[in-house]
């Protein structure tokens, strides 16, 4: 699996520590910050990468939940069917879940408490779980 981990410059080495654990799950992280050069076209390398991810992560701190890169990022996730169950927020501390996209705490919020290593575990968890039985709706006609 490759998730794609979005977070805010502040953020970065918490998601570094979060990342390697991953890593360790056998879960590939599709970054636009690491695997991108110096001088190459950010958003470019960021489509690229959301192009090849399987699920994204977003650890949400205030300055995150204000960017405009969240925003695109999470509109991309909402188009994809293949994110569908697949696109998890992670509260990071001083964040309250009222502040998070509604779609997020629709699907529920994972707390950044603990160590990188406890919330890698969980999630973990939750990108192995099956994705849930679609519901399909017949219309009688008459």
């Amino acid at each position: 699996m490759r998730v794609f981990l979005s977070c805010a410059e502040t953020d970065r080495r918490w998601a570094r520590q979060l990342a390697v654990h991953l890593l360790k799950a056998g879960i590939r992280i599709v970054d636009p910050f690491t695997n991108s050069l110096p001088g190459e076209n950010w958003y470019l390398a960021a489509g690229q990468a959301l192009k090849n991810a399987d699920a994204i992560v977003l650890l949400l701190s205030k300055a995150l939940l204000r960017s405009e890169r969240m925003k695109t990022e999470l509109d991309y996730a909402y188009t994809k069917p293949r994110f569908r169950d697949r696109c998890i927020g992670v509260l990071m501390r001083g964040t309250k879940a009222a502040a998070a996209p509604w779609v997020l705490r629709h699907l529920g919020l994972l707390e950044a408490s603990g160590t990188p290593s406890e919330v890698g575990r969980r999630l973990t968890q939750r990108l192995r779980q099956p994705r849930k039985a679609r519901e399909i709706r017949v219309h009688a006609t008459s």
